[in-house]
């Protein structure tokens, strides 16, 4: 199998019975008296000329013999019944076998030798387009041919599997060897280099390799097309960013940008959460570059990435003009199962592992890859990448880009641009979220307002969908109440004042710097409103965490949601409160698993490199971890509100800030241990009264009071309340 040179008359057709019969006459040296290989041979002989063979053959045997012989051959249907008649007939086993060797001898003798695929002399278009795209070598493609063929017939696979089945590699490669007409060191090479392109696998139960679904897919349903084409399709780079639309550091994107267009096997992996635009950013880098870009093809049979379709898209590509994009790779580079405690050292997948190791190192242009996460990438994989770029959301110009766009799709008037960016905000919606919704509303509604509730109602359901992975950007606005005078806390209001003006100068000078606090208190004292103050001070959003969104059963994932919280934070120019962050700060002399120390180590590692104002509060700040108390600037304890407090309180919730009668004050003087949270509790529940009078309050003030003293009382361990 020469070269392509043309469309001559000498060109060999593809098919498995002219691989099966290319390799029986090799085989057939060695092999040609056993009954396994007539029954091979005749099964890709023509029947009917096979039946006078025999018939043939029967002269020289008695009469009974012969008799008996041609009466089984007239009633046989296929090879299976003309290999039987000969050994059920013939009593003699050394006659029967000489008759089988000679009928076979007589086959093989009349086959056109000039068509034989291991002749060395033809060609076939189907194995010279593998070829082609891989690279390959004379042995290859005889290889590639034979493997393809090996269980085409019922008896062809009987003598394969027989001659591989328990044998030594040395034995099973002799055998390959004198099938394809080749020497056994190239056979052994050979095979060695189709694993490593990912032509041929090797199953675990037995030792003869196995060649890919997909290449035996493309030689049957041959259609002329090359495996390029097959496998891989060219992506129209048009985005609706632009290149400056990123939160990408500049510098980052010139060092990317140069290796791109060197045209060299450079790898570069994008990672990060799902819908963060990484396609789109490779898409806009791409057209800036003025480079064409490949893609695996995902559709009919290849919707999953596979080693071969990705090579396709590598090869597509190679030349330095184009780039290779492979989104959704997470599973092709994983070799660590997700979601369970990694596998000690040499127990990873090595197979996975291996197989993308050998792709990535047989690029030969530049590839960029797109991944959710790496937590599961063997280190010998990420090794392999020249540079990567951790994505941790779009921008706000982006949401706008990706809004307007939407709008003008759906021919959503302007007006609405407002609420739609405040709900993008309020449910953390990605492009692709703001784009479904946009969508889905539009095609259900059918004027303004059915719209504008159709928008909120939608998107609130997709943020309900996917609230294990995403976290909503509520409101969080100040209780029109609140008055800093009323907190109880240990330190001057009037200091940490001039610290929130100090600050916000200071960082508009110098960029970020870190300020954190510790909130420590009984429910209820004002923590939450403290911090949702510091933040409206500082002019910045308030991300507020709780620990039902941190918190994870599956280990490992925790500490990525500790990670995210914090790039989202940086990534924003957000203040980050979390709240009830007990757990987070767990005295690490005192932890029993070792996850609730990773825990530890993870969010004080986050803090540390976290350059923005971070608030967490706690209502046992003694079980706290020490190292944690030090990375806080500021340790505030909260108590409930003072006498002159609650009189505060009272007047703002039930009084529209007018002084309380003395009876009131006088049972406000007796009710030390509530909280602003109290208040609010009994102006939620009185507000719709009927009748709201001050005893009624008062009374209610009384019970809230009496339940937190019963709660106490109650996880006592001995004495009494």
């Amino acid at each position: 199998m020469g070269g392509i040179t043309g469309m001559g008359k000498n060109k060999i057709e593809f098919s498995a019975r002219g691989v099966i019969e290319s390799a029986l006459v090799n085989l057939a040296e060695s092999r040609i008296g056993s009954e396994k290989f007539a029954l091979a041979l005749y099964e890709i002989s023509d029947f009917s000329a096979l039946r006078e063979l025999v018939k043939n053959r029967a002269e020289a045997l008695s009469s009974s013999e012969k008799g008996g012989l041609l009466k089984s051959i007239s009633g046989a249907g296929d090879a299976g019944g003309i290999v039987s008649a000969i050994c059920e007939n013939i009593s003699d086993a050394n006659i029967s076998k000489d008759i089988m060797r000679s009928v076979s001898a007589e086959i093989i003798s009349n086959i056109d030798k000039s068509k034989l695929l291991f002749a060395g002399g033809g060609y076939c278009v189907e194995i010279e387009k593998i070829s082609d795209f891989f690279g390959l070598e004379e042995v290859d493609k005889r290889l590639i041919a034979f493997l393809f063929a090996w269980d085409k017939t019922s008896g062809f696979k009987r003598i394969c599997d027989d001659a591989c089945r328990d044998a030594s590699q040395s034995k099973l490669f002799a055998f390959f060897a004198e099938a394809v007409n080749s020497k056994q060191s190239e056979v052994s090479a050979s095979i060695k280099r189709l694993r490593d392109k990912n032509i041929v696998e090797k199953p675990s139960r037995d030792a003869f390799p196995l060649l890919e679904n997909e290449i035996c897919e493309y030689i049957s349903e041959f259609d002329g097309s090359g495996v390029a084409e097959r496998f891989s399709q060219r992506l129209d780079p048009e985005t609706n960013f632009r290149l400056s639309s990123f939160p990408i550091d500049s510098g980052d994107v010139k060092i990317i940008g140069k290796m791109l267009k060197s045209g060299e096997p450079h790898h570069i992996l994008f990672y990060g959460e799902e819908g963060e635009c990484k396609r789109e950013f490779a898409k806009a880098l791409a057209k800036s570059l003025r480079r064409g870009v490949y893609v695996p093809n995902r559709e009919g049979g290849c919707a999953n990435l596979t080693r071969t379709n990705i090579a396709a898209a590598m090869f597509a590509a190679g030349g330095g003009k184009s780039i290779a994009l492979i989104d959704g790779a997470d599973e092709f580079l994983e070799s660590l199962p997700a979601r369970i405690p990694p596998i000690p050292a040499g127990k990873a997948n090595s197979g996975r592992k291996g197989a993308a190791n050998s792709l990535l190192d047989g690029a030969k242009g530049p590839v960029i890859w797109i991944a959710n996460g790496v937590e599961s990438i063997d280190k010998s994989t990420l090794a392999r990448f020249s540079y990567s770029l951790r994505f941790d959301g779009i921008s706000e110009r982006q949401k706008e880009i990706v809004i307007k766009s939407g709008m003008a799709k759906n021919k959503i008037g302007k007006k609405f641009f407002p609420q739609v960016k405040a709900v993008s905000k309020r449910y953390g919606l990605s492009a692709e979220g703001i784009g479904l919704v946009l969508d889905k509303a539009a095609g259900v509604s059918s004027g303004d307002s059915e719209l504008a509730m159709n928008i909120e109602k939608i998107a609130r359901a997709h943020y309900e969908l996917l609230s294990n992975r995403k976290s909503s950007r509520g409101e969080f606005k100040v209780d029109w109440r609140f008055d800093a005078s009323i907190l109880n806390i240990d330190f001057p209001m009037e200091s940490l004042s001039r610290t929130l003006e100090n600050y916000k100068s200071a960082a508009g000078r110098a960029g970020e710097s870190p300020l954190s606090f510790l909130f420590s208190g009984a429910a209820g004292t004002g923590k939450t409103q403290l911090g949702r103050f510091i933040a409206g001070e500082l002019g910045r959003e308030l991300v507020v965490k709780r620990m039902s969104e941190i918190s994870s059963c599956y280990v490992g994932e925790t500490e990525k949601n500790i990670r995210k919280m914090f790039r989202e934070a940086s990534r924003d120019g957000a203040a980050l409160m979390i709240d009830e962050a007990d757990s987070l700060f767990y005295n690490r002399q005192s932890a029993r698993r070792p996850w609730e120390v990773s825990q530890v180590n993870e969010i004080l590692a986050q803090m540390e490199m976290f350059a923005g104002v971070v608030i967490c509060t706690t209502n046992l700040a003694d079980n706290m971890d020490a190292a944690a108390m030090r990375r806080f600037n500021w340790k505030i304890k909260f108590s409930p509100p003072t006498f002159e407090g609650r009189v505060k309180l009272y007047s703002k919730y039930f009084l529209d800030g007018k002084t309380p009668a003395k009876e009131v004050e006088g049972e406000l003087y007796s009710l030390d241990g509530l909280c602003p949270g109290d208040f609010y509790s009994v102006w939620q529940k009185t507000r719709f009264a009927p009748e709201k009078t001050d005893s009624l309050v008062i009374a209610a003030l009384k019970t809230e009071l009496s339940y937190k003293k019963d709660v106490s009382c109650s996880s006592s361990r001995i004495g009494f309340c």
